[in-house]
């Protein structure tokens, strides 16, 4: 059975631990041992979220019966119906009524994003603003990306007409709760789906206060609604009539169970999965300029996010003066609550991903790397010292695993044909960035990179007016600009003969 881990670090068998807080039956005392089982139960059944800084509970809420999570589908169902008629000019109205209240209230909702899972609060704001701006896209480029298109065969035109779907499940991670449900809800809801969003328990608060802000725009009742759902729950929901298609940002592992589940209904998915990747800086660079878009590409939202670069590919000549530069970066961090402007990097989302991010250390280490840390000088929170390392190979987790902290491997290449087969050579291919001066060989390099998003000269980003996905593992479908407007859209062909 497995176990759970406790403030040692060490696993404690469970059975062990529940039997501790069962009281002991004398003289038939039933009862206070059904009380104590209730609560039990009470606990398990709920969600509690802590303050990755406090460590403090700021939050507890309690999962929805299925019958709850089955009546909000069929509301999404039925007023799909309604929704999907009508007009863009209409739609649009109420977001730009969404946009109003996110200008309105960024404060409040950037703390509780904060406050939930750790990021600074200048980084919180900015992913409200990053929603907006999405927001503006849209509702210019929108309407034309979804208008019907026409083709000519046999002499005739012939229409070609992007129809909603239905009702579209959002199955999102805490790392960016706003702008990783946005960046899906905005076309999916313009083009006539509706959609329910099922959060990451860690930002529970967040994902009920989307619903609140939708429904306080105007948006009719069951066009954009959450639920708070159990696992098993979320795939009776996936596998069952009322949803025809599923977005879902996170681990690959998860998201290949879920894209089977979603097979079993023939039913549309589109998925973010994990990443690993590459930065490449040539030997042409500016060093210091190039350092700078490294450290960003690695650090931002405290090194928590996909497609952040998870290894660094280094030329000889220019390594030393490049770490240089890279460790007077990592000096000038500063930690502290997030909650205050003066703070760059906040504590990771749980201690779970402390404990894990550090053995991955340890691996390391084990295998031949040399580590360097930049400590802090925080007694509370889930804080992590970014390291530095050095002689990474591929046998080691941080090679062949996504890395959600502020670690930065280096791997030190010869030849241009080395760091190819160097980059290409994971599971994963969600983005990469190359860095240097000579435009041809970047755009060259670039071609032979086995990855969905590649910027040259700057950090991987998801940018509204364009694409974005990964190849292999890191996932399937694209979100975001024409490409995601029709994602959850049956393409229909009217012929004219």
């Amino acid at each position: 059975m497995k176990g759970v881990v406790g403030n040692s670090g060490k696993k404690t068998p469970m059975v062990p631990r529940i039997k501790k807080r069962w009281p002991r039956i004398k003289n038939g005392n039933f009862f206070a041992l059904f009380i104590k089982l209730f609560k039990v139960y009470i606990d398990f059944m709920s969600i509690k979220v802590i303050n990755p800084f406090t460590c403090l509970k700021i939050g507890e809420y309690q999962y929805e019966n299925f019958a709850s999570i089955e009546t909000k589908a069929q509301l999404a169902q039925v007023q799909f119906r309604s929704w999907k008629k009508k007009s863009f000019a209409e739609k649009s109205q109420l977001f730009l009524s969404l946009d109003k209240i996110l200008t309105q209230r960024i404060d409040e909702l950037a703390k509780l994003i904060t406050c939930e899972m750790g990021k600074p609060i200048n980084e919180a704001k900015a992913e409200i603003k990053k929603c907006q701006s999405a927001i503006k896209v849209y509702l210019t480029q929108g309407e034309e990306w979804m208008a019907a298109s026409s083709a000519e065969s046999d002499g005739k035109s012939h229409i070609i007409e992007y129809r909603p779907m239905g009702v579209v499940l959002a199955i999102m991670p805490w790392n960016f709760p706003y702008w990783q449900f946005f960046r899906c809800a905005i076309p999916t809801l313009l083009v006539g789906n509706t959609v329910l969003l099922k959060h990451a328990e860690a930002v529970t608060g967040s994902a009920l206060m989307i619903m609140e802000i939708f429904l306080a725009a105007g948006f009719p009742a069951g066009v954009m609604q959450t639920i708070v759902a159990t696992h098993p729950d979320t795939e009776k929901l996936l596998g069952g009539e009322w949803v025809q298609g599923l977005s879902f940002t996170g681990s690959t592992k998860t998201g290949k169970h879920l894209a089977v589940l979603a097979a079993a209904g023939l039913k549309k998915v589109v998925m973010e999965l994990g990443g690993s990747d590459a930065l490449i800086v040539l030997e042409d660079v500016e060093v210091k300029k190039a350092a700078k878009i490294a450290f960003t590409a690695r650090h931002q939202n405290n090194g928590e996010t996909c497609i952040a670069a998870k290894r660094f590919f280094i030329p000889e000549k220019i390594k030393t003066e490049f770490i240089l530069e890279y460790e007077k970066l990592l000096s000038q961090i500063v930690f502290g609550d997030p909650l205050l402007t003066t703070t760059t990097m906040g504590p990771l989302v749980n201690e779970i991903a402390v404990k894990n991010f550090e053995s991955m250390l340890v691996d390391a280490v084990d295998k031949g790397a040399k580590i360097k840390r930049i400590a802090h000088a925080q007694n509370s929170g889930f804080f992590f010292m970014p390291a530095l390392v050095q002689n990474i190979s591929k046998t080691m987790r941080l090679w062949n695993e996504e890395t959600f902290a502020p670690i930065t491997p280096i791997y030190i290449y010869q030849t241009l044909d080395e760091v190819i087969d160097a980059a290409n050579d994971t599971i994963f291919g969600l983005g990469a960035c190359i860095i240097g001066k000579d435009e041809l060989l970047c755009q060259k390099l670039a071609q032979s990179l086995e990855a969905g998003v590649i910027f040259i000269n700057h950090h991987v980003k998801s940018d509204p007016c364009l694409p974005f996905g990964g190849v292999k593992s890191s996932g399937l479908g694209r979100e975001l600009a024409d490409f995601g407007v029709r994602e959850f859209c049956h393409i229909t062909t009217i012929n004219q003969y």
